[in-house]
C-alpha cells in the first residue's frame, strides 16, 4: 500500500495533545469483550494461589502476564509460560514481585496458551491530519505493526471512518480486503473489526488495538491481546464504564507517574474552577523555578531560559484567568521544591488573565513562606490586561518587572543573570510600550478591503453569553466595534448582557433580526455542551464559528468539523482566542480589552496564525512595534484536532491584497506544518512565511513525549519533533527564527526591506 509513512513516536507538547488514560491488559480485554469480540477464557488475579485456580479451570498450558502500565514485559521476565497449575502458581508468585520499569504489577493475567493458526492485527486510532478515526488491519499480526508497514506495506489495509455515523461492515471489509485477505477469513474478520471500531467511537478511545487477533486451529477467532487508551477529557461521560472496571474517580492512569510537585499542583488546580494551572518537573533538574504561561508562552519561555544557560527546576502553565489562590498555590509549590530559592514569573501578553491577580498570587506565596518577594522573584514579565494595577503591587514590594517592550527572551535572560549573581543585568531594558518608530505601513488604499473572515459589518452572536468569561469577552468585542446581535444561554431569555439581548435558541435570534442569520458565532459554553451549541449554529446557517472552549473530547470536535464541512461552515478553534482584523473587527477574546488590543494590533500587512492564543498577541505586538502591523491575526487553537489549519487558511490570505507576508507560531506534535509545507510547494505561494518554533527543549531524550501506540505512529508519519519540523519547513522555503524578537527583521528581509539597526 503506497504512501504509508514510517513509524515514529508522537510528541506530547505538555498538555497540547490529548491526554490519555491507559488501561491494564485485563481491563482492555473486558472492553473488547463488551463490544462483542471473542476473547480467551482468561482470569485476572492478585494472588498466586488464585492464579493456580484459574489455571485449573483452564485445564491446559497457560501464560502468566504481569499487569503493568509500561512496555518491556517480555524482556523483563514479566511474561511466563506454565504447563501445570502448580507451575502457574510459582510463576505468578515471581511475577507479582517483579518491578518493571519502576512499575509494581497490579496483578497477573492468566491466559490459556492458544493453538494459533494465523495471527492478524487490528486497530482504530485517530488520524489527526484527516480529523477522523482510522481503521487499520494487517494479516501479519503478532509483530510490530510499524515494521510491517515499513517492510510489507501491501499487507496493511486502512479505512477512514465517519465521525457522525457509526462504523459499518463495508468499511471493515474494505480494510481487510486491502490487506489481501479473502474467503472465510474475510467474512469472519469483518464483524470483529466493525465492533472494534464502534467500541472506539462509543467509548471515546484514542487507541483500540488487538494484536494479535488470532485464528485458532479450530477455526475460531479470538483477541489474544488488547491495548486501549481513553481520552482524559472524556472520563466524565465514560464514568459508568470506568466504575464497572473498578477504576476510581481519582485514579491517575496517565503515561507519566506524577511526582509530589505535580500532585500538589494538580490538587491546587482541582480545588478551584477558575483558570488553569499545570506543573511538571520530570526531566528538570535545575534551580530556577518557573511560574510561566500559558501553553505557547510556557514552551517559548522554557526554551528561552535554557538558551541563555539557565537550568529550569520545572515546567508550568498558568492561564485562563486564574484566581489569586491558584496563582499562589502554583508559586508556593515551585518555591517548595528542593534547591529552588528564586522564581521567574513570565507570560506572553495576556488577554483573559489579569496581571494584578497573578501579581497578588505570587506575592502572597512569598509572604506565606516567609520570603522577601524582591529577593525571591527574579523577574515579573506579564504585560496585558490590568497590567498597571499589577505593576503597582510589584513596585510596592520592590519586584523587578517588565512590560511588553522587553521581549520574552530578554526577560528570561535577565532572570538567569540575576540567579547567577549579576545584579546589574544585561540587555533587558524597558522601552516604550507604544508602537515604535513609524506607523504600520499600508500598501493599499484606505478604501480597499482589509483582512480575512471578518469585516466592519460582520454580525455575530455569543453562545453561553451569561458565563463569567463570556460577559467580559462580550464587553471587549463591543468596545472594539463588533456588531453582536444577540446571545444564547438556555433559560436566560429576556436578559441583556452589556445591552445585548439574550435568547434561549439561535432560532429566536434569527427571528429577532428579521429572519437573517448572523454571520458568525463565538462559542463559550462548557465542554460537555459545546458540540450541541456548534451543531445548532451550523444548522442555523451560521458560516463562521469561533470555539473558545478548551478540553473538548476529540470525538466531539471531529464531529463538529465534519458537520461544518458538510454545510460549508468554517470553525476556528477550539481552545483559541479567536481572530482580529486590526481597526476593523474582532471575534473572541483575542487582544483582551479594546485599549490593550489596540496596543498589540495595528493595521498592517502581515498575517499571523498561531496555535497559541497568547503568542498570537505576542507576535502581533512585536510586528506592530516594528512598524509592520497586522492584516489579520488568527488564534487557530491548540488542540489535537482543530477546525482550520494553516494550509486551509492560506488561500484566504493569498486572496487578501492587504497581506504581504505570513508569520506562524508552531510547536512539536501534529502534521499541520507538513501540510503547510506541501501547500506552499503545490501552490507557488506569493506570500513569504516566517515561522517560530517553540518547545525545542522537548527534543531531548528525557523530554520524549507519550506515544498513542504503534498504530498512532503510523498515522502521523515521521517523528514530529521540533528539529524535524524545522527541517521540513526550511525545505519548503519557510524561514524559522529562534526568537520572537527576530521575527520583524526576518519579515523585512523577506520583503526586501532594511532590517532595524
Amino acid at each position: 500500500m503506497p504512501g504509508l509513512p514510517p513509524a515514529v513516536l508522537l510528541v506530547h507538547a505538555m498538555g497540547r495533545v490529548a491526554r490519555a488514560m491507559r488501561f491494564y491488559e485485563y481491563e482492555a480485554r473486558e472492553i473488547v469483550r463488551r463490544a462483542g469480540i471473542p476473547v480467551t477464557d482468561y482470569g485476572f488475579v492478585t494472588d498466586a494461589g488464585e492464579a493456580r485456580k484459574v489455571a485449573e479451570r483452564i485445564g491446559g498450558p497457560t501464560v502468566i502476564k504481569s499487569q503493568v502500565l509500561t512496555g518491556g514485559r517480555m524482556k523483563a521476565g514479566g511474561v511466563q509460560f506454565a504447563d501445570t497449575p502448580e507451575e502457574a502458581q510459582r510463576h505468578a508468585a515471581d511475577v507479582l514481585e517483579l518491578e518493571i520499569n519502576g512499575h509494581t504489577p497490579r496483578g497477573v493475567l492468566v491466559d490459556p496458551r492458544a493453538q494459533v493458526k494465523q495471527e492478524y492485527y487490528a486497530s482504530v486510532v485517530w488520524d489527526g491530519t484527516a480529523r477522523c478515526p482510522l481503521l487499520l488491519f494487517s494479516d501479519m499480526g503478532g509483530i510490530d505493526i510499524e515494521q510491517v508497514a515499513r517492510e510489507h506495506p501491501d499487507h496493511v489495509g486502512r479505512q477512514r471512518l465517519s465521525c457522525l455515523l457509526p462504523a459499518q461492515d463495508f468499511q471493515a471489509k474494505q480494510a481487510v480486503a486491502a490487506a489481501g485477505v479473502t474467503g472465510r477469513a474475510l467474512t469472519r474478520l469483518v464483524p470483529i473489526l466493525t465492533r472494534l471500531a464502534r467500541a472506539f467511537q462509543d467509548n471515546d478511545l484514542l487507541l483500540a488495538e488487538i494484536n494479535p487477533l488470532a485464528e485458532l486451529e479450530d477455526g475460531s477467532f479470538v483477541a489474544l491481546d488488547a491495548h486501549v487508551e481513553m481520552e482524559k477529557e472524556a472520563e466524565g461521560r465514560q464514568r459508568a464504564l470506568l466504575r464497572d472496571l473498578g477504576i476510581g474517580d481519582d485514579e491517575d492512569r496517565g503515561v507519566h507517574t506524577p511526582s509530589a510537585f505535580e500532585e500538589t499542583v494538580a490538587r491546587v488546580d482541582g480545588a478551584d474552577h477558575r483558570g488553569v494551572i499545570q506543573g511538571q518537573d520530570a526531566g528538570f533538574h535545575g534551580d530556577l523555578g518557573l511560574v510561566i504561561g500559558a501553553g505557547g508562552g510556557s514552551l517559548t519561555l522554557t526554551d528561552a531560559v535554557q538558551s541563555v544557560g539557565g537550568r529550569p527546576a520545572n515546567y508550568s502553565e498558568i492561564g485562563g484567568n486564574p484566581s489569586v489562590a491558584k496563582a499562589c498555590g502554583l508559586a508556593k509549590a515551585v518555591l517548595q521544591k528542593d534547591g529552588v530559592e528564586t522564581i521567574a514569573v513570565m507570560m506572553s501578553i495576556v488577554s483573559n488573565t489579569r496581571v494584578d491577580i497573578v501579581a497578588r498570587g505570587v506575592i502572597k506565596a512569598c509572604l506565606e513562606l516567609g520570603r522577601d518577594p524582591a529577593q525571591t522573584i527574579a523577574v515579573f514579565r506579564i504585560p496585558g490586561a490590568w497590567e498597571e494595577e499589577g505593576f503597582k503591587i510589584l513596585r510596592r514590594y520592590g519586584v523587578e518587572h517588565f512590560d511588553r517592550s522587553v521581549s520574552l527572551h530578554e526577560a528570561a535572560q535577565r532572570a538567569v543573570e540575576k540567579l547567577k549573581g549579576d545584579a546589574t543585568g544585561g540587555g533587558a531594558k524597558p522601552r516604550s510600550s507604544e508602537p515604535g518608530g513609524r506607523a504600520p505601513h499600508q500598501t493599499k488604499g484606505q478604501d480597499a478591503p482589509r483582512g480575512i473572515l471578518v469585516r466592519e459589518d460582520t454580525t455575530f452572536i455569543v453562545q453561553g453569553i451569561t458565563g463569567r468569561e463570556a460577559v467580559n469577552l462580550t464587553r471587549e468585542c463591543l468596545d472594539y466595534g463588533a456588531k453582536i446581535v444577540g446571545g444564547v444561554t438556555p433559560g436566560r431569555e429576556g436578559r441583556e448582557v452589556h445591552g445585548v439581548p439574550v435568547f434561549d435558541t439561535i432560532g429566536q435570534v434569527v427571528e429577532h433580526n428579521g429572519g437573517q442569520a448572523p454571520d458568525g458565532s463565538v462559542v463559550t459554553v462548557p465542554p460537555a455542551f459545546t458540540k450541541d451549541a456548534v451543531f445548532e449554529a451550523i444548522l442555523a446557517g451560521i458560516g463562521l464559528i469561533v470555539v473558545v472552549t478548551e478540553r473538548i473530547p476529540r470525538r466531539d470536535v471531529a464531529q463538529m468539523v465534519e458537520l461544518a464541512n458538510l454545510y460549508g461552515a468554517r470553525i476556528i478553534g477550539p481552545n483559541c482566542l479567536g481572530l482580529i482584523v486590526p481597526g476593523v473587527a474582532k471575534m473572541g477574546g483575542i487582544g483582551g480589552p479594546a485599549q490593550d488590543a489596540a496596543k498589540a494590533y495595528q493595521p498592517g500587512r502581515v498575517g499571523v496564525m498561531s496555535r497559541s492564543g497568547g503568542m498570537t498577541t505576542e507576535i502581533s505586538s512585536t510586528l506592530t512595534a516594528a512598524g509592520l502591523g497586522v492584516s489579520t491575526a488568527i488564534s487557530i487553537g491548540g488542540d489535537a484536532i482543530i477546525g482550520s489549519t494553516y494550509a486551509e487558511l492560506m488561500p484566504l490570505f493569498e486572496a487578501d491584497e492587504q497581506t504581504e507576508a505570513i508569520v506562524i507560531y508552531t510547536e512539536p506534535g501534529g502534521r499541520m506544518e507538513a501540510q503547510l509545507s506541501q501547500w506552499v510547494a503545490d501552490n507557488d505561494s506569493r506570500l513569504p512565511i516566517v515561522a517560530f518554533m517553540a518547545g525545542r527543549f522537548m527534543d531531548s531524550e528525557e523530554m520524549k513525549g507519550m506515544s498513542f501506540g504503534h498504530a498512532g505512529t503510523i498515522v502521523e508519519g515521521e517523528e514530529d519533533t521540533a528539529a524535524q519540523k524545522i527541517e521540513r519547513l526550511q525545505e519548503a522555503g519557510i524561514q524559522v527564527v529562534e526568537r520572537i524578537d527576530q521575527i520583524p527583521d526576518a519579515v523585512k528581509a523577506k520583503l526586501g526591506e532594511e532590517a532595524a539597526p
